[in-house]
């Protein structure tokens, strides 16, 4: 009997991957300059699209343009080296802070839209809406 080489990639797989590249280049398109803007790191002009909740604590992440955060490659990096700091200047969430204020504030957070500039303050109060929409278990309360 022949044996079968299996597929490096599901029809599925591949599907949502095309998708994704397209979802990509649309993202890019609609924001060519890196979110992070890291002082003394960033390249400005956006080269990479990730999400701010990992693919892995939220499956499909990858496929909801809402999650998408366009970065230069350094500030990618820093991103993932520091979850903690990224988490607190609104480029990453934890997949429970997902919801349209939790967004909206990170995107408020990273733009210096409205009344956020990417102070202390800004970062505080994005701290803050994060304890608050943490669960019990998590927050230390039994």
């Amino acid at each position: 009997m022949k044996q079968r080489r299996v597929k490096p990639k599901s029809d599925k797989r591949m599907k949502d991957d095309e998708t994704r590249s397209e979802l990509r280049r649309q993202q890019l398109y609609d924001q060519p300059w890196c979110e992070a803007k890291l002082y003394g790191i960033c390249t400005t002009g956006a080269t990479d699209v990730d999400e701010i909740v990992t693919r892995g604590a939220r499956p499909g992440a990858q496929l909801e343009p809402a999650l998408f955060i366009s970065l230069c490659r350094m500030c990618h990096a820093w991103k993932t080296l520091e979850p903690k700091w990224a988490r607190a200047h609104g480029l990453a969430l934890r997949q429970w802070e997902v919801t349209d204020e939790m967004l909206t504030l990170a995107r408020q957070v990273r733009t210096g839209s409205s009344a956020c500039r990417k102070t202390k303050c800004d970062v505080d109060h994005l701290a803050e809406a994060v304890e608050h929409a943490r669960p019990a278990d998590e927050a230390g309360v039994g």
